[in-house]
Order: structure tokens, then sequence, then C-alpha cells
């Protein structure tokens, strides 16, 4: 199950990654000419197009998940059900976050702010990659 999420969670984030070129394009344009009142119209625009697609995805879950479960698994009704259930509302719930976190990360790109960009993902990737992982393997020594 891990492994087909995965592959669904690369075929989803084409979507935030096309969102971000589109809004540093946009917002660089606006910038350029000297119309940055209709920046937030963007940023309401991007966030309704976020909670639509959610909102889509969701509402055919149930579709989804039993095709995931014939294309992929080939099982009949089983307790995987509600497994892959769980996992596709995560799959979306991330996808959904990220969509968000790239429309301020574009934001701040097209005001040519990439320190910011720099300095909060290097320490995001030290908190909750690094310093975790070193503490699991501190606490949790083989016996």
């Amino acid at each position: 199950l891990a492994g087909i999420f995965q592959s669904i969670l690369m075929l989803l984030y084409f979507i935030p990654d096309g969102l971000q070129k589109g809004i540093v394009a946009i917002v660089a344009n606006y910038i350029g000419e000297k119309r940055e009142e209709v920046i937030p119209k963007v940023l309401f625009s991007s966030f309704t197009f976020i909670a639509i697609l959610f909102l889509a995805a969701f509402a055919a879950s149930p579709w989804i998940v039993e095709w995931i479960r014939f294309a992929f698994l080939e099982i009949p009704e089983s307790p995987l059900h509600s497994l892959i259930f769980n996992a596709w509302i995560l799959v979306l719930l991330y996808i959904s976050i990220e969509a968000v976190r790239v429309t301020f990360i574009s934001l701040l790109t097209a005001y040519k702010e990439t320190r910011f960009i720099l300095l909060t993902g290097a320490s995001s990737a030290w908190l909750f990659i690094a310093i975790p992982f070193a503490l699991l393997l501190t606490f949790t020594q083989p016996t």
C-alpha cells in the first residue's frame, strides 16, 4: 500500500507544482505592472481552486478507493478497505496542505524574498526530520 500511495502522491504533486509556476508568473507580472492591489485576488483564487479540488476528490473518494483496490490489489472486500480509504484521505490532506504552502512560497518568490524560504525550508527539515530521527535512534537502542 505504501508504494501504491507514494505513486499516487507523486502523480498528484503535479497540481501544486503547476499552481506554483502559474502564481509566480501572474504575481510577477502584476508586480511589474505596479498592480499589486490585484494580488490578494490571486491568493483567493488559488485557495478556491485548492478547496474545489479537495472537495471534488473527497466526494469521489468511494469510487477512487474502489478503483485503487481493484486496479492494484485485486482482492475482495477486506479490512484493507478502511486502510486504503484512510491512506487516500491522508494523501488528499497532504496535497492540499502542500498546495497552500506552495501558494505562499510562490508569492515570496515573486517578491524575490527567497532567503525566508531557504531558512524555513532548512529549519523545518532539521526540526521535523533530522532531530526526530536522531531521537528515535537514541531512545530505541536494540536490546
